[in-house]
């Protein structure tokens, strides 16, 4: 009887100080004067996102709207018992993302390159590896570069054209398409591999590139502890990629480099950048090739190094211009209007170019342009940003002291769904880009591809992307939506990085001139 008696005291003991421990926790941003929604003892404020019962980004969202509807500059959240900062005013953002950068250079991501080199890339590394890799790949992507690579884009097309041929008449999920042909696009151009996804839908490139945002619940979980307690998880050699898409990324890139140099093989695409890296440490023109060697420049570039960038490339190069495209065919399917006007621009800039559809064509399209930035403005490829403070941070205009380690997250979807910022919101508008209305925008309210040195260094890539695979459709087929398909959108839950239309987005398919 003693011993139960024991037991139980123990017991309720230990639940007493695990709850003085949790309110002690959840005391942070009320001890700072910072606004804070209803938190969940154990869970924090993310509860339903990591149990996949509400989209990430839609979760964001309601919390942006809570602080805005408290007239508060910014708020506090609690990934479990981990502090969130989030701002609200305009201003905060802005300093943080750029003017004041340099508290603010890491973005506080799990880096583990020992046992999970796919988490070691461009968008994750801190300051000291980020710098100089962004100095080094920023040449890539240079006008010279896209122009080079866009003969590559280009020959994708062809085998969009005849996927679609089946459609015709008929309705199909168009995301599900896109997402083949992007994966084409990133296969061709980063890795010089013809990947054949229209044709083969489940092959390993698809299978293993929509890993990164398709997870189970348990790889959700994994996530959201790594971004706690980083530490406690490299000591325990937690990977947050799968192994068979680790070991896919690593043998492919390793092949196709050795390759490539074996045979003396030289491709007008991304891979052909990353081994310049790894030879010189410099880019250089391709007619320079053969003096490579005689001008190295910097560091060279390991390749456990270009492992991550190739699978970065490769990502962002798949799902967000994938879903991009498909939102804004789905608006163009929904106003008719705006679709005949894109057209109608696609075809009197064909005709000044020949009828090719070149990079200067695609460059010309502007109304196209628009159409694109309202559609991410409305649905934008990443709803967040995540930052670290580096170094302690006064917060402007307010009294509030960011420590050094304090994690960030900017409310992409919030801030660009604001009437503050973009009057009727909801209400699909591409005026909104036109080249006058554009002077007067606040760029931090714009934040599709970022903002400030950290924005996504392939942005100019992916439009041309995006605008190549637009043109393409309704160039040929006249687009309308499908009963299977809503409007306005909801969102899969399952994927905690991007917005993904839940059950894909069907359109009706009409051949023009048919």
């Amino acid at each position: 009887m003693l011993a139960l008696v024991t037991a139980l005291s123990l017991l309720l003991t230990s639940i007493y100080l695990v709850h003085v421990w949790l309110k002690r926790k959840y005391s942070f941003w009320k001890d700072r004067d910072v606004l804070t929604p209803p938190v969940q003892f154990g869970w924090g404020n993310y509860r339903e996102s990591i149990l996949q019962e509400k989209s990430f980004g839609e979760a964001l969202h309601e919390f942006y709207r809570f602080f805005k509807s408290h007239g508060v500059p910014h708020g506090g959240l609690y990934t479990f018992t981990s502090p969130v900062y989030m701002p609200v005013d305009i201003t905060i953002v802005k300093a943080i993302l750029q003017n004041d950068f340099d508290h603010f250079v890491d973005r506080g991501f799990y880096v583990n390159q020992r046992d999970d080199p796919l988490s070691a890339n461009l968008f994750t590394l801190e300051e000291q590896k980020w710098r100089p890799l962004r100095s080094k790949f920023t040449p890539a992507f240079s006008t010279a570069k896209l122009k080079m690579m866009y003969e590559t884009l280009f020959k994708c097309t062809g085998d969009l054209e005849e996927a679609l041929e089946e459609f015709e008449g008929k309705h199909l999920d168009i995301k599900e398409l896109i997402g083949r042909f992007t994966i084409n696009v990133i296969g061709s151009c980063a890795f010089g591999v013809e990947c054949n996804c229209l044709k083969e839908p489940n092959n390993e490139f698809r299978l293993n590139g929509s890993s990164f945002f398709e997870r189970t619940t348990f790889e959700n979980f994994k996530i959201f502890l790594a971004d706690v307690a980083p530490g406690l998880m490299k000591k325990l050699h937690v990977s947050v990629s799968r192994p068979s898409t680790i070991e896919f990324f690593k043998r492919l890139t390793q092949e196709t480099m050795e390759y490539r140099e074996r045979n003396n093989v030289i491709r007008k695409d991304f891979m052909h950048l990353l081994i310049q890296l790894k030879n010189s440490g410099i880019l250089v023109d391709t007619e320079d090739v053969g003096d490579i060697e005689k001008r190295e420049s910097g560091e060279k570039v390991s390749l456990e190094d270009l492992v991550g960038q190739a699978y970065v490339f490769f990502i962002a190069g798949y799902e967000t211009p994938s879903n991009t495209i498909s939102y804004t065919l789905y608006f163009l399917a929904v106003f008719k209007e705006m679709q005949e006007k894109c057209r109608k621009e696609v075809e009197d800039c064909l005709a000044r170019h020949g009828g090719q559809l070149s990079y200067e064509a695609v460059s010309e399209m502007h109304y196209v342009d628009s159409v694109i930035n309202e559609s991410m403005r409305f649905y934008p490829p990443v709803h967040v940003l995540n930052r670290v403070c580096t170094k302690d941070y006064q917060v402007p205009g307010t009294d509030l002291l960011l420590k050094k380690g304090q994690k960030v997250v900017i409310p992409v979807l919030g801030i660009q769904r604001d009437e503050e910022h973009y009057p009727n919101p909801d209400t699909f508008d591409p005026d909104r880009f036109s080249a006058e209305n554009s002077k007067w925008r606040n760029p931090a309210t714009f934040l599709p591809f970022g903002y400030g040195p950290k924005n996504c260094i392939g942005l100019r890539f992916g439009m041309v992307q995006v605008k190549t695979a637009v043109i393409t459709v309704i160039r040929h087929y006249e687009i309308s939506l499908n009963e299977r398909t809503k409007y306005p959108m909801e969102f899969d839950t399952g994927h905690p990085l991007t917005l993904c239309p839940k059950g894909g987005i069907w359109l009706n398919m009409k051949k023009i001139g048919k």
